[in-house]
């Protein structure tokens, strides 16, 4: 009997068969889909044989398996020539129970989609030879294994080539951005002006320089090559005062002479005050006024008139205190407010400043040379002396308020310390061979010369001076009076004020209330030596660290370090010490020559605990920290270390132009990632993220390098 079906792919086919017990006698499958349709063929023959019977088979749905089997494609030259498909129901050869679906080529037998798959659009590997000898086309089936296996070759070698290539690129890239794209490269530079007095270079922004002379100040857009804006500079003298007609003489001559006092008084002021920068005001301190200006858009905010001589400029946390003087006993003291702009003046009775006359002789310890005697003929010993003062009052900003400290001289009390060790046995004798170092020999002769020179001692000032903390902006605040050790001097920080005489520290809260009183390990040497961070007060003198947690002022930990100059924080709160690889008795022999054991800078970075997480060593003493950069500078004097210890020696400035170098270091573990070596050394620089800043003289120049 003939049996059709229509399979649910929409594939049509036909075959004869003859049913056994009614049903088929093999199974049968969709030459197209592979759908087993046997069921189906089975139900279409219960429905003719009960045709013929003259009954009614029930209904039976189309076969809904579905197997995805591929025709056989196009050729690889594009064609689309294939074998001749199988008659409907045409068995395989190979495989009896699969129908076929193609002929072989060659010898053009059934075959069924499995032995495609092996062999294409053969039967055999006879076939398969006898279609290479006698050059038979046989169309390309894309899902014969070998051909699979080829594309997916094929493909596993394209993606490699990708990746080895992209691979190629980026260590290429990466080779490029090490020895070039990483270290900084010239691409902007701007001449400016020739000053008289200098001209200050800063970034305001990555894209933004500002100038400041004592002419005008400007802010220059490096994209744009061209000024933002610029403002001049006014400084008028305020008017005088009418003064009435004197009954007597204004000032009284002191008893000491004139050449007592520490400066002669004028209407002009020499002193020049580094510009103050809050948030985006800038803040001049000029000879006759103090001028603010916005720097987003150079206007000048406002100008305050300064009365008298301009004595002291002292920025503080929310205030300026501007200190001028009428005469030597009366000060002007003008509190700006940064905030609301408020100016609060007042006039004020201060101590004279009086010198104490000290006696110039040598210390009977140091020997009187030559060169010794010369100098302090010359100099008048000015160089060794202190200065000491019988009174003083000085004014100082401390948050909303302001300090007044007057001292005075209880008890004079000078020490001579050495500042260079007593000479050893000399390598200069019957004994000194070719062997013998001649570094040491050099130190012998360079540190006899200092010693001629100087005399090899200082004298320290130890006297008894008393105290006075007076608040004048705070009427609940008493006055703090007590006695120190050594010359007072005061610091004010967020939320504690500092006194600090020789080795004593006071620390007090801002209503005068003394918190605790330390003892220092060595005296203060960098200024200012404190910084109030988060609750904590970290303060240094020349050989020690301390962490003051406050308000209790208890100490939380002390960092041993000789010659720290400077703390820093960055954003996560870890400091960077810049401070010397000196030990404790360089301290006292601050002038000895070394050149052996040369003291050099370090960089030390240190967790909120106290402890050292790495050490930068052999770099510069100066350091920067601008965002997630850490950069390290070093200025040194050109020639060879010989000759910087004959000018050490005799005391003379090197006229070699020097060497100026730039480290930028990894704040992770303080390796370095690149240096940049210049000659020359800047009169300044500043940084910003990825751009460096280079001022020389009438020249600016900006550098970058690429980062991620």
């Amino acid at each position: 009997m003939n049996i059709k079906i229509l399979c649910s792919c929409e594939t049509k086919f036909a075959f004869d068969v003859e049913p056994v017990d009614g049903k088929m006698p093999v199974d049968i499958f969709c030459p197209k889909c592979g759908a087993d349709a046997t069921q189906y063929a089975n139900h279409v023959i219960q429905q003719t044989l009960s045709g013929e019977n003259g009954g009614a088979a029930p209904a039976m749905p189309k076969p809904r398996i579905r197997l995805q089997v591929a025709h056989a494609p196009a050729d690889s030259s594009g064609g689309s020539e294939s074998a001749q498909g199988a008659p409907a129901g045409e068995k395989c050869h190979r495989h009896p129970r699969n129908l076929a679906i193609e002929h072989c080529v060659v010898c053009n037998k059934a075959i069924c989609p499995e032995c495609m798959e092996i062999f294409g659009y053969l039967c055999s590997i006879a076939c398969r030879y006898r279609a290479d000898q006698e050059k038979i086309r046989v169309p390309v089936y894309k899902l014969q294994k070998n051909m699979v296996e080829r594309g997916a070759l094929r493909k596993s070698i394209a993606i490699t080539s990708a990746v080895v290539a992209l691979l190629l690129a980026l260590v290429g890239a990466w080779f490029w951005y090490i020895m070039s794209g990483s270290k900084p490269r010239p691409f902007y530079s701007l001449k400016v002006p020739a000053d008289d007095y200098g001209t200050y270079a800063r970034f305001f922004g990555p894209d933004k320089i500002l100038f400041l002379n004592k002419k005008q100040v400007s802010l220059h857009d490096v994209r744009s090559k061209k000024d933002v804006w610029s403002t001049a500079i006014e400084d008028p003298k305020p008017a005088a005062e009418p003064k009435p007609a004197p009954t007597k003489p204004a000032f009284k001559k002191p008893k000491f002479g004139p050449e007592d006092i520490e400066d002669a008084f004028s209407d002009y002021s020499s002193l020049t005050a580094e510009p103050f920068f809050k948030g985006d005001d800038l803040w001049l301190c000029l000879s006759h006024n103090v001028v603010g200006i916005d720097l987003k858009t150079g206007a000048v905010k406002q100008t305050v008139p300064i009365k008298g001589r301009l004595s002291a400029f002292t920025p503080g946390q929310s205030t300026l205190l501007v200190v001028s003087e009428k005469d030597p006993v009366k000060k002007i003291v003008t509190q700006i407010n940064l905030g609301s702009g408020e100016v609060k003046v007042s006039e004020v009775a201060s101590l004279l400043r009086e010198k104490v006359p000290l006696s110039k002789e040598l210390p009977s310890t140091i020997a009187p040379t030559a060169a010794l005697l010369m100098k302090e003929e010359l100099e008048g010993a000015k160089h060794r002396l202190p200065s000491i003062y019988k009174s003083s009052s000085e004014f100082f900003p401390a948050g909303q308020n302001m300090v007044e400290m007057q001292v005075k001289l209880l008890e004079i009390k000078l020490t001579t310390v050495k500042t260079m060790k007593d000479p050893g046995p000399s390598n200069l004798n019957a004994d000194t061979r070719a062997s013998t170092s001649a570094r040491a020999v050099a130190d012998e002769i360079f540190n006899e010369l200092k010693r001629n020179a100087t005399g090899g001692f200082k004298q320290v000032d130890e006297s008894r001076y008393g105290v006075l903390l007076h608040r004048t902006m705070e009427e609940n605040a008493p006055d703090w009076t007590g006695e120190v050790t050594g010359v007072p001097e005061f610091f004010s920080e967020k939320t504690v004020d500092l006194l600090v005489g020789g080795k004593t520290l006071f620390i007090f809260d801002k209503q005068n209330k003394k918190l605790a009183e330390a003892q220092l390990t060595f005296p203060i040497g960098a200024s200012p030596p404190c910084i109030e961070v988060d609750g904590t007060l970290y303060f240094f003198d020349q050989g020690v660290l301390t962490a003051f947690d406050l308000p209790a002022a208890t100490v939380r930990w002390r960092l041993p370090s000789v010659g720290i100059r400077r703390i820093q924080f960055d954003a996560k709160g870890m400091l960077y010490v810049s401070t010397t690889t000196a030990s404790p008795e360089d301290i006292q022999y601050s002038e000895q020559i070394k050149m052996n054991d040369a003291t050099a800078p370090i960089i030390l970075k240190v967790n909120p605990s106290g402890k050292i997480l790495w050490k930068c060593e052999q770099s510069g003493g100066g350091c920067f920290l601008t965002d997630k950069y850490v950069y390290i500078t070093d200025a040194s004097r050109g020639g060879f270390s010989m000759i910087n210890a004959v000018e050490d020696a005799f005391g003379t400035a090197s006229r070699a132009p020097g060497n100026f170098n730039i480290i930028r270091i990894n704040p992770t573990n303080g390796k370095k990632i690149w240096s940049f070596n210049k000659k020359g050394v800047p009169d300044s620089i500043d940084f910003s993220k990825n751009r460096i800043l280079l001022h020389y003289g009438k020249e600016i120049q900006l550098m970058k390098f690429i980062s991620f």
